[in-house]
């Protein structure tokens, strides 16, 4: 039986924490949902060469990186999206200040 070694990425924990962390940062001020995102998704980016050299020693980490990208890309939108709409609504709010 040839078993592949399941060795771990260096930052597939960070990736997966800052993804997660991206979603609810994103209602909170928007910025921490940003920034939990940027780094989720810099960090991923830094796994994946790693992945690339041996990809079958490193594939259930890599799994979990996966997991933490996607969940920092939905973070970063949702913080996109809510910024528009406290921009939309701050300015529908003032044009309507003065009638």
């Amino acid at each position: 039986m040839n078993q592949a070694i399941n060795k771990k990425l260096h930052f597939e924990t960070v990736v997966l924490v800052m993804g997660i962390l991206s979603i609810p940062g994103s209602l909170l001020y928007i910025l921490p949902g940003i920034v939990c995102g940027i780094l989720s998704i810099s960090f991923h980016g830094r796994n994946k060469p790693l992945y690339l050299s041996d990809p079958e020693a490193y594939q259930s980490s890599y799994t979990l990186s996966k997991i933490g990208f996607t969940c920092a890309v939905v973070g970063i939108c949702f913080s996109i999206l809510f910024f528009l709409f406290v921009a939309i609504s701050i300015l529908y709010g003032l044009g309507h200040y003065n009638d």
